[in-house]
């Protein structure tokens, strides 16, 4: 596992209902992260989901302008379509132990 460090550039909480497959009809949430990486400036969408340790308390604050640190468990791509219509690749990272460090400096 990776460690990564960087600031919250987008939160949001999804929810949603398995419609096929063994959990047909359960009901999943993830909360959804846009983080930019403090080091390389990329951004990397990450999803945290609700059954880990941190997400109670991670999923009530506003993190967006927070500096966060997580644990990279695993990663995966696939196409997403964006609202004009076109179809981009995304790699979606999924994270564990999600840490709040507290607002960005105006330094940082």
């Amino acid at each position: 596992m990776a460690i990564l460090t960087g600031n919250v550039k987008s939160a949001r909480v999804v929810e949603g209902q398995y419609k096929t497959g063994k959990r047909q009809g359960e009901e999943w949430e993830f909360l959804a992260l846009e983080v930019i990486d403090a080091v390389t400036g990329f951004i990397w969408s990450c999803q945290l989901a609700s059954e880990d340790g941190s997400y109670p308390t991670v999923a009530k604050v506003d993190l967006v302008g927070h500096k966060v640190r997580c644990k990279i468990a695993s990663q995966s791509a696939g196409s997403r379509v964006l609202p004009d219509g076109r179809e981009v690749m995304q790699i979606r990272s999924q994270v564990r132990k999600l840490e709040d460090m507290g607002e960005v400096a105006a330094t940082e």
